[in-house]
């Protein structure tokens, strides 16, 4: 496939993958970050976050944070499937043993680490809107119980800048690398 071929089957794939997942994204978060504040359900499970989010907030609100996660997924699935076609063609056009094995590997790695670096502060926006949270007081407002029904990307952006500097939307980065990099790179072999 051309360049922009690579460009536009990673953004398909990434809307549909989007589409169909974030409900999963929602429950997944929300059971991870519940607690037994007042106003929170809490959920036994699985089955009961879909009920109790669907009941109590609405069907919809099971794609809440979709745009976020169009807005990670879309860039996050072009940059790593295009970066890693161009460096496994560009690896194996300069060797001059061959196909090595070791090259989808090292192509994998590399592509996931740098559409993981570049789409980490979209990452940060997604999992705070999906779980309803903000670090600093102006988007206190907006949680639930309060007259706001939701805290939007934009103000989980500003705020997380505005605490703790511009650095921090790239918090978690580290982690992610080292659980990215080597699944992505033992995905290929």
């Amino acid at each position: 496939l051309r360049f922009h071929h690579q460009m536009a089957a990673g953004c398909g794939a990434s809307v549909v993958a989007a589409l169909v997942l974030t409900p999963l994204e929602v429950v997944k978060t929300r059971l991870q970050s519940q607690s037994s504040a007042p106003g929170r359900h809490n959920f036994a499970g699985p089955l009961d976050a879909f009920r109790k989010i669907a009941k109590h907030e609405g069907v919809r609100q099971l794609w809440r944070g979709t745009l976020p996660t169009l807005w990670a997924s879309i860039p996050s699935v072009a940059v790593y499937m295009t970066s890693y076609e161009q460096l496994k063609f560009h690896i194996q056009n300069h060797s001059s043993a061959g196909l090595l094995p070791w090259v989808p590997a090292i192509a994998g790695a590399t592509a996931r680490s740098v559409s993981v670096t570049l789409t980490a502060p979209m990452e940060l926006v997604r999992t705070r809107v999906q779980a309803r949270v903000c670090s600093c007081g102006s988007c206190a407002r907006k949680l639930p119980g309060t007259k706001s029904k939701s805290i939007g990307s934009w103000d989980v952006l500003r705020c997380a800048v505005r605490s703790n500097g511009l650095t921090s939307l790239w918090r978690g980065l580290n982690p992610t690398l080292m659980r990215d990099m080597p699944f992505s790179a033992f995905y290929w072999l």
